[in-house]
C-alpha cells in the first residue's frame, strides 16, 4: 500500500498489540495469540500492523540488527515483507515477520508470498543447529563463505516449499545451478505447498519439535483476509496454521486484517470464509470438524484470541500538517472534515494536491491553498475514487503512462508486463512496457518484482481507477477489441515452458480464464484449453483443481468432433496436458482422464511416421491410458497400452536421449518383472532382470545416463530382484541379489547423496528382515542399528516427512529384532508411533492413518510383552518377600498398558492390567517406606481407570476386586474423594455381578 502520512494516534491499539505480543513472544512459555483487526476500508488496519512491526524493528540493538532500520517504506510504499537482500543474515534473528496479502481474484496467495519467508526460515533453522553444536553462525559465515556454509549445513535440504526453496538457495549460493533444481524436483517433502509450508513452520516454531525448535518468536500477518474466501489454499493454510499454533503453543502472534461489515456478515452466514473458521475455532466442539480442513473446534478463547476494532481516527491533523505544512488551521480543518477520519482518503487527497501546484499560493505546495484551490480540493474530496482518478489524469502523468496503466487493468491486480507490451503495439502502435514500469516511480501505482516480468497494482483503488480511465482513452474503450489484442501476448506467456517464465505463465493463464468465456469462438476456446491445462500445474487445492478441470473439459467438448478436439490438445505443452490427465486420475475423474487419453492416443501410431520427440509423447499417453484402464479393471487393454508404449519409449531414447523415456522404460520393465513373478515364471523374471541391467549399462555406454545414474538403476533392479525372489521363497538367491544391491548403494551413499543414504537405510531394514528369518539376531540388530543411525542423521539435517516415516519403519524393525531376542521392543515401538503421529499431523492421508493404526497395534503388543515380564517379576518378588520391589514392578506393568486401555488389547493384556493394578493397590499400604503423595495419586488414579475399564469390558468381579482394594488404599491414605469414587464403582460392579448370576 502507498502512504503519504506520518503515523498518528492508535496508542491504545498499539498497547493491546504489544500486550498480545509479549504473551506470544515468551519462547520458554509461549502463549500464542490470534488478533483480528476488523474495520472499514481505509481506516488504517494494515498501517497499524506495519507500524507495530516498525517499532519491533526499532527495538533491535543498533550494532547487531538483523532487520533493516527502515522496515516499512520503499519508494513511498508500505511493504508487507522486507526483502531478504536488506537483512543481515550474519546477525541473530530476533523475531520472524512474514506477511500474506489475500488476493481478491483468488488463488496463489501463499505461492505469491512464501519466497519472502524462506530465507528467514533458513536463518532460524541454522540458528537452531548452531545452538545444538555450540558454533557461531556469524563466525562460520564470515570464515567459510556462502558456498562452504551451505555445504557444511546442507542448507539445500533445510526447506521444502517449492519456489521459496529456490529463493533460499539463491540467497546462500548466489545463484541456482541445474543440479540443485534437479535435486529439488526429485526430493519433494509433501504433496503441496501449504502442507510443506506448515511443516517448515512447525519445524522451527513448535517447542515440542525435538529437532529444530529455533526459540525465535514470530508475527504472521494475513492482510485483507476477507478476500481469502476466493483462495481455497489460503483458507486451508489459515485454519491449519491457527490450530497448530494454538494447540502446540508456538511462540507466534497471528494478525489478521478484515473488513468490518464482511466480518460480521460472514460469521453469521457460515460457508467458506475466514470469519467462519474463526467462529468454529471459538465456539465449535472438539469433536466437530472445521469448515475448511476438518480441524477440531473450541481451541480459541479469551486467553489466545482478541478482536481490536478500529474506529475512524479522531485527529488526523498531525499527519496532514506534516504532509502539507503551509496549510493554515482552517484549511486543514475543512479538508479533515471532508475525509471524515479516513486515513486512506486523506492520503489520496494529499497526493492529488501535491500533483497540482496551481492550487497553492505562488504555485508552491509548501504554502497555503488559494481560495479557488481549497474549493477545488473540497469538491474533489467527495469520493476517494474521484480523487484517485484525478491523480491519474493529472498533467503530471504522461499520456503513455495512463495508457499503460489502463491497458494493464484488464488483467486485474496482477499484471504480466509482456502482455501489456504486445497489446499496446496492436492497439496503439507503440510500446507500453517502459511506461508501465514508470507507474512505479514517482506515482507508486504499480510495483514490479526484481525481474520485472510480473507486477501488481499497489492499491485496489488504483486498479478500479485505471479501469475507469480505460473507457475514456481512444483505442482502449472497445472491450472486445482489447480482449482480442491481449490474446497473443497471453498465449505466448502461457505457453512458455522456461523455468523463469513459469510464474508469469501461471498468472497469465488465470487472467485468460477470467477474460475469455465464449466457447463458440474458436480463438477463445483454444486459449481457454491452453490456459486451463497450464493453470493446473500451479494448483494444489482439490476444489480449484476440479473447477479448472471442468473448464478444460467444457472447452474441449465445445469443439464438437474428435479431430477438432485433438487439435486443441496438440497446441498445449505436453507436460501440462499429461499433468492434467494425472490430476484427473488423482481426483478420481475417470471420464476426464479417459477423454484426454483417448484423444491423444492414436490407434495407428506404429504405422505413423513420427520423430523421437513425438514418440516419447505418444508413449507417455499410452502409459497414462494403461494406468487408467488398470484403475477401472480393464487389464487386457491396460497390458496392450503398456506394450505399445515400450517401443515408442525406446525410439525416443534412441533419437533424443529423453530421460522421461528412460524412466518410462524402467517402469515398464519393472512391471513386467513383477507380473512374471506373480505368474511363477522365473525364467521370464531372470530374463527381464538381465534386460533391465543391460538397458542401464547401454545407456551409460552411450552417454545418455551418467555413471552414477546407471549404477542407481542397476541397484534398484537388483533390489527388485531380491524382493521377488524372497517372496517366492528363494532365500539364498534373494540374499545374493540384496548383497549386490548393498554394494552398489553403499558406493553411491559414500558420495554424500542424501537420497542414496536413505536408500541404504531402507536396504538395511530389508537385510535385517532376512537375517531375522535365519535367526541371526546379532547381525539383524547391527543392520537395524545402522539403518536407524542413517535416518537420524538425515533428520538432523532436515526433518522431512518421508524421512521421519522411514525412521519410524527402521525403529519398528529394531523392535522386531529385540522381540525375537526375547525383549519387548517397547521403547522403539513407542518412538515409532510418536513419529508416525507427527507424520499424520503434517500429511493426513489414508496411508499415514493406516501407519498410525499399525503403529498403535505394535505398541500395544510391545506394551503387553513388557507388562507380562514386569508382572511375572513382581509375582516372583512377592514369593521372595520383597514387597517394595514387587510394588514397583506391578506399577510399571500397570503404567505400560494404561495409555492403551481404550484400544483393542488382548485378553492377556486385560488379565495383566487386573492383576498388576490389584497387587499394587493391595501392597501400597504395607511397603516400607510407604509411597508418598506424588506416587499415591497416580496409583489411585490408575487403579480407578482399570476398575472402570474392567467393568466396561464385562468383568464385574475383577472390577469389584480392584475397586475394593482401591477403596482400602484410599482409606489408608485419607483420600476421601478417591475412596468415594472406588465405592461407587464397586457398588455398580456388584450389581452387575448379581444381574449376571441371575
Amino acid at each position: 500500500m502507498t502512504t503519504d502520512l506520518v503515523f498518528c494516534g492508535r496508542d491504545a491499539e498499539l498497547a493491546m498489540l504489544a500486550e498480545c505480543w509479549q504473551r506470544a513472544a515468551d519462547v520458554d512459555n509461549p502463549q500464542p495469540q490470534l488478533v483480528v483487526l476488523p474495520a472499514e476500508p481505509g481506516v488504517g488496519k494494515t498501517r497499524l500492523a506495519l507500524e507495530f512491526l516498525a517499532r519491533q524493528v526499532a527495538a533491535q540493538p543498533g550494532d547487531n540488527a538483523y532487520w533493516p532500520a527502515d522496515a516499512r517504506l520503499a519508494d513511498g510504499r508500505l511493504r508487507l515483507n522486507i526483502p531478504a537482500e536488506e537483512c543481515r543474515f550474519d546477525r541473530p534473528i530476533p523475531f520472524l515477520w512474514w506477511g500474506i496479502a489475500a488476493q481478491a481474484e483468488g488463488g496463489d496467495s501463499v505461492a505469491l508470498h512464501d519466497r519472502f519467508l524462506a530465507p528467514h526460515l533458513v536463518a532460524m533453522s541454522m540458528r537452531a543447529r548452531m545452538a545444538g553444536t555450540g558454533l557461531s553462525l556469524a563466525k562460520i559465515w564470515g570464515a567459510a563463505g556462502a558456498d562452504a556454509l551451505a555445504s557444511a549445513l546442507q542448507v539445500d535440504s533445510v526447506l521444502s516449499i517449492g519456489g521459496a526453496f529456490l529463493e533460499s538457495v539463491k540467497l546462500l549460493h548466489g545463484e541456482m545451478g541445474r543440479g540443485a533444481t534437479q535435486a529439488l524436483a526429485g526430493d519433494t517433502l509433501v504433496k503441496n505447498r501449504v502442507d510443506a509450508l506448515l511443516a517448515d513452520l512447525e519445524q522451527v516454531l513448535n517447542p515440542a519439535a525435538r529437532l529444530g525448535y529455533a526459540r525465535v518468536p514470530a508475527i504472521i500477518l494475513i492482510d485483507d483476509a476477507q478476500f481469502a474466501a476466493a483462495d481455497a489454499g489460503l483458507l486451508r493454510f489459515i485454519e491449519r496454521l491457527t490450530h497448530a499454533a494454538m494447540t502446540q503453543r508456538w511462540p507466534v502472534m497471528i494478525l489478521m486484517t478484515h473488513w468490518h461489515t464482511e466480518w460480521t456478515l460472514d460469521a453469521e452466514r457460515g460457508g467458506r470464509s475466514v470469519a467462519t473458521l474463526v467462529h468454529h475455532a471459538r465456539y465449535g466442539g472438539s469433536d466437530e470438524p472445521g469448515p475448511i480442513s476438518g480441524t477440531p473446534g473450541g481451541y480459541l478463547n479469551s486467553e489466545n484470541y482478541r478482536e481490536i476494532r478500529l474506529a475512524k481516527l479522531d485527529d488526523l491533523d498531525p499527519a496532514l500538517g506534516a504532509a502539507l505544512p503551509g496549510l493554515p488551521v482552517e484549511q486543514r480543518r475543512a479538508l479533515l472534515d471532508a475525509v471524515d477520519g479516513n486515513p486512506r482518503f486523506l492520503e489520496q487527497v494529499i497526493a492529488y494536491l501535491r500533483g497540482e501546484p496551481r492550487l497553492f499560493d505562488d504555485f508552491d505546495p509548501a504554502r497555503a491553498l488559494t481560495e479557488e484551490g481549497l474549493a477545488e480540493a473540497l469538491s474533489r474530496s467527495q469520493r476517494v475514487h474521484e480523487v484517485v482518478l484525478a491523480r491519474l489524469t493529472s498533467p503530471q502523468v504522461a499520456p503513455e503512462v495512463r495508457e499503460a496503466l489502463a491497458l494493464a487493468s484488464v488483467q486485474g491486480m496482477r499484471v504480466v508486463r509482456e502482455v501489456v507490451e504486445a497489446a499496446g503495439q496492436a492497439l496503439l502502435g507503440h510500446d507500453l512496457s517502459e511506461p508501465l514500469l514508470r507507474g512505479q516511480n514517482p506515482f507508486s501505482v504499480m510495483a514490479f518484482e526484481a525481474d520485472s516480468k510480473v507486477g501488481q497494482f499497489t492499491e485496489r483503488l488504483f486498479l478500479q481507477a485505471a479501469g475507469q480511465l480505460r473507457r475514456n482513452i481512444k483505442g482502449l474503450h472497445d472491450e472486445e477489441a482489447v480482449k482480442a489484442a491481449l490474446m497473443p501476448g497471453l498465449r505466448q506467456a502461457i505457453a512458455s515452458e522456461t523455468l523463469e517464465s513459469a510464474r508469469a505463465g501461471s498468472i497469465a493463464s488465470a487472467v485468460a480464464l477470467h477474460l475469455y468465456g465464449d466457447l463458440s469462438d474458436p480463438e477463445q476456446r483454444s486459449i481457454v484449453v491452453l490456459a486451463a491445462a497450464v493453470r493446473l500445474l500451479a494448483l494444489e487445492e482439490p476444489t480449484e483443481i476440479c473447477e479448472v478441470l471442468d473448464r478444460l473439459r467444457e472447452a474441449i467438448e465445445a469443439a464438437g468432433d474428435a479431430g477438432a478436439m485433438r487439435q486443441l490438445l496438440l497446441a498445449v505443452p505436453h507436460r501440462a496436458m499429461t499433468f492434467a490427465a494425472r490430476q484427473a486420475l488423482m481426483m478420481d475423474r475417470m471420464s476426464d482422464c479417459s477423454l484426454f487419453t483417448d484423444l491423444m492416443v492414436l490407434d495407428d501410431i506404429e504405422e505413423t511416421s513420427i520423430d523421437g520427440d513425438m514418440a516419447g509423447r505418444a508413449a507417455s499417453w499410452l502409459m497414462t491410458r494403461g494406468h487408467l484402464r488398470e484403475r477401472v479393471g480393464e487389464w487386457e487393454s491396460a497390458h496392450s497400452d503398456m506394450s505399445r508404449a515400450m517401443p515408442l519409449f525406446l525410439q525416443a531414447i534412441d533419437q533424443t536421449g529423453s530421460l522421461e523415456a528412460v524412466n518410462g522404460v524402467g517402469l515398464l520393465l519393472r512391471r513386467r518383472v513383477q507380473g512374471a513373478a506373480q505368474q511363477g515364471n522365473f525364467d521370464r523374471v531372470t530374463a527381464d532382470i538381465d534386460g533391465l541391467l543391460s538397458f542401464y549399462k547401454t545407456l551409460v555406454d552411450r552417454g545418455i545416463l551418467a555413471a552414477d545414474q546407471g549404477r542407481r538403476g542397476a541397484g534398484a533392479t537388483y533390489d527388485l530382484y531380491g524382493h521377488v525372489l524372497r517372496q517366492s521363497g528363494r532365500g539364498i538367491e534373494a540374499d545374493a541379489a540384496f548383497a549386490v544391491t548393498e554394494d552398489i548403494t553403499r558406493t553411491l551413499a559414500a558420495s554424500g547423496s542424501l537420497e542414496d543414504r536413505r536408500n541404504l537405510a531402507a536396504l538395511l531394514n530389508t537385510k535385517a528382515d532376512g537375517l531375522l528369518i535365519k535367526k541371526n539376531i546379532d547381525a539383524a540388530r547391527a543392520s537395524s542399528h545402522e539403518s536407524i543411525q542413517i535416518m537420524r542423521g538425515l533428520i538432523a539435517t532436515a526433518p522431512r516427512v518421508e524421512w521421519v516415516r522411514d525412521l519410524a519403519y527402521s525403529l519398528t524393525m529394531r523392535a522386531r529384532v529385540e522381540q525375537a531376542a526375547g525383549s519387548d521392543g517397547l521403547a522403539e515401538m513407542q518412538e515409532a508411533l510418536n513419529l508416525l503421529q507427527q507424520v499424520q499431523a503434517r500429511w493426513d492421508t489414508d496411508t499415514s492413518r493406516a501407519d498410525v493404526a499399525s503403529g498403535l497395534r505394535n505398541v500395544v503388543q510391545a506394551a503387553t510383552l513388557f507388562a507380562i515380564r514386569e508382572n511375572d517379576a513382581g509375582e516372583a518378588a512377592l514369593g521372595g518377600h520383597s514387597g517394595a520391589l514387587a510394588f514397583g514392578l506391578f506399577r510399571r506393568a500397570t503404567g505400560a498398558l494404561i495409555p492403551y486401555i481404550d484400544e483393542e488389547i488382548s485378553n492377556k493384556a486385560v488379565e495383566i492390567l487386573y492383576t498388576s493394578a490389584l497387587q499394587a493397590l493391595m501392597l501400597a499400604p504395607h511397603v516400607n517406606p510407604p509411597p508418598g503423595d506424588g506416587e499415591m495419586r497416580p496409583l489411585l488414579s490408575d487403579g480407578f481407570v482399570v476398575a472402570v475399564a474392567l467393568l466396561r469390558r464385562g468383568y464385574p468381579t475383577a472390577s469389584a476386586s480392584v475397586a475394593e482394594a482401591g477403596e482400602e488404599c484410599a482409606k489408608f491414605y485419607g483420600d476421601d474423594a478417591a475412596k468415594a469414587r472406588f465405592a461407587e464403582v464397586r457398588a455398580v460392579a456388584r450389581d452387575r455381578e448379581n444381574m449376571d448370576s441371575n
